[in-house]
């Protein structure tokens, strides 16, 4: 019984050297480790001060391509459409010819107008005469009705001339103005057989074909006007923040534009309760960049704001965004708050001007690491 007891105190002991030893080895291992963490070689970095610096806070959205509006090219009466001028995709200048009618026929109703517009003139001309000279005869029976020189017989003749002649003179006046207003129309529409672009802008579709017959009003040609807009639908918090003429970045596929607010509707979409937003191109792309419908990157400026602004390639998170900072040649983590991004700087809290920021290097250092500024 007493051996056996010996013999388990003999275990115990062995046991609890055992124990120490290992913790003992770790001990001097973890020693050793952070010795030669702190004994190591300094390791280069680039590095920056930080100074607080003034930047626009942008609202960042996507936007759709769009046009103010889509121009119906038609005419204003029938007829056979003898001319197109342009194509699908091209760029029409103002005043630069886009389709024409056939006017062989308008050409001779004019002709034809014009005669009887002469004709209804000469008309007019002899009313005119007439009614001069039944007025004139008129005047003198009536002085001598007066003076007894006449009968009442002969002044009621002269009398009912007078309403004869000032009657055919207004029917002669109606049947010129009716004359000259057909001649006049007939004129006008030959003029507007030939319709000009009344702005710049670019061909979205051809409708009509030379040869056909077209309808009064039916659209021949689809007309964009040149103005780029671009559509942004904004939250209820950041239509607050916006005023028409704020200026904005637009990125398409790559290609980079510049415009400004130019519409704000502030009834909200019943679907997205989003705020349309046009933005009106003022930096323009080509037409084949800027294609309606396309997707666009939006950046409006809203306001500038001061504070420190780091390159957000200098950002590092493990569940938590943090930076390095160099003091007194060694390494500091400092955890940081990110705010607005512009471009590639980030707004951020919990750093202080003048301190050195690492730019270049973080993936080879560590927290306690022992640096050194490279120029």
């Amino acid at each position: 019984m007493e051996n056996k007891s010996k013999n388990t105190k003999k275990v115990a002991v062995l046991i609890l050297i055992i124990a120490i030893s290992i913790i003992g080895t770790l001990y001097y291992s973890r020693i050793n480790h952070t010795v030669a963490e702190n004994t190591v070689e300094a390791r280069p970095v680039k590095a920056m001060e930080i100074k607080e610096e003034t930047y626009p806070i942008t609202l960042d959205y996507v936007g759709t391509i769009d046009t103010k509006e889509i121009k119906n090219i038609s005419f204003k009466v029938p007829g056979k459409i003898k001319k197109i001028y342009v194509s699908e995709g091209d760029f029409v200048s103002k005043g630069m010819a886009v389709v024409s009618l056939d006017t062989t026929d308008l050409s001779f109703n004019l002709e034809s107008a014009k005669a009887q517009m002469n004709m209804a003139g000469a008309n007019l001309n002899k009313a005119n005469e007439d009614s001069q000279f039944t007025l004139d005869n008129y005047n003198k029976i009536s002085e001598l009705h007066r003076d007894g020189a006449v009968s009442n017989q002969q002044f009621d003749e002269a009398e009912l001339k007078l309403k004869i002649s000032r009657a055919s003179l207004e029917a002669a006046t109606a049947q010129y103005n009716q004359a000259k207003a057909n001649y006049e129309s007939i004129k006008n529409t030959i003029s507007d057989a030939t319709i000009v672009a009344d702005e710049a802008g670019y061909v979205v579709d051809v409708l009509g074909k030379e040869g056909e017959n077209t309808s009064s009003g039916m659209p021949v040609v689809l007309l964009r006007p040149e103005k780029q807009i671009i559509h942004v639908g904004l939250t209820q918090g950041d239509v607050k923040k916006v005023s028409i003429g704020y200026s904005a970045k637009i990125s398409i596929d790559g290609f980079e534009g510049e415009g400004q607010i130019s519409n704000i509707d502030y009834i909200p979409d019943q679907q997205s309760r989003t705020y349309d937003t046009e933005i009106e191109m003022t930096k323009e792309f080509s037409s084949d960049e800027f294609l309606i419908g396309s997707i666009a990157k939006v950046s409006i400026n809203t306001k500038d704001k001061k504070g420190v602004w780091i390159p957000i390639r200098t950002l590092m998170s493990d569940g938590e965004d943090y930076v390095y900072i160099v003091e007194e040649e060694r390494i500091v983590r400092k955890n940081v708050t990110l705010n607005q991004i512009h471009e590639n700087r980030v707004l951020v809290e919990g750093l202080l001007e003048g301190e050195m920021l690492v730019t270049e290097g973080m993936k080879y250092v560590k927290d306690g690491y022992l640096v050194y500024i490279e120029e």
